[in-house]
């Protein structure tokens, strides 16, 4: 069997052990006490540098040289940070376990949109400047909300409208515009409409 070897590298005919002096425990091992990892040069025009390694707090990075910006960072906890949009084109469900965080700004969160195409969606986020949190519909549809599947409220402009029943535990305060209150109660017979 083909052995070649020093202090600090070993080369097997099924391994290569490189800053160690032991036979590595793997196809492919790198040791160091500061920054072990590989990088990789593609050197065609459009080409890039990367680096994959382990820093010493724990971290495994990957490095984007040419932009000098860590693109994905796993920690020791196992929390992984993009520094970009994620995007999954699977047509499956992706599981998650656990929560998800998303760090937005004053009118940014999370955006679902209908495809790839669409410039919005649905947001969802929490102003940071006045804490108020915000579920709005981008475009000039409905808004639904609704539980075991089926529509409970729908929002539209200003208007309101409940699928069933709206229950109140203290009084209901009807604000109109100036001076000109109405509350409209629905009947199968016609309607009773109070004003002020």
């Amino acid at each position: 069997m083909a052995n070649l070897s020093n202090i600090n590298n070993i080369l097997r005919t099924g391994s290569l052990g490189v800053g160690i002096n032991r036979d590595p425990l793997g196809a492919f091992e790198i040791s160091s006490a500061t920054k072990p990892g590989v990088k990789m040069f593609n050197t065609a025009s459009s080409g890039k540098t990367y680096e994959a390694y382990s820093d010493t707090n724990g971290n495994y990075i990957i490095y984007d040289q040419d932009a000098d910006s860590n693109r994905l960072t796993i920690s020791s906890a196992g929390n992984a940070t993009f520094a970009g949009t994620i995007t999954s084109t699977s047509t499956s469900t992706n599981t998650l376990a656990g929560k998800l965080r998303i760090n937005g700004t004053t009118t940014t969160g999370l955006e679902i949109a209908s495809s790839s195409g669409s410039s919005s969606g649905l947001k969802l986020y929490n102003d940071s400047s006045n804490d108020h949190a915000y579920i709005l519909n981008h475009y000039n549809g409905n808004l639904v909300l609704g539980t075991n599947n089926a529509a409970v409220i729908t929002l539209n402009g200003t208007t309101a409208t409940f699928a069933g029943n709206v229950t109140t535990g203290q009084s209901l305060l009807v604000n109109g515009v100036a001076n000109n209150s109405s509350l409209t109660l629905g009947a199968n017979t016609g309607n009773w409409v109070f004003t002020n």
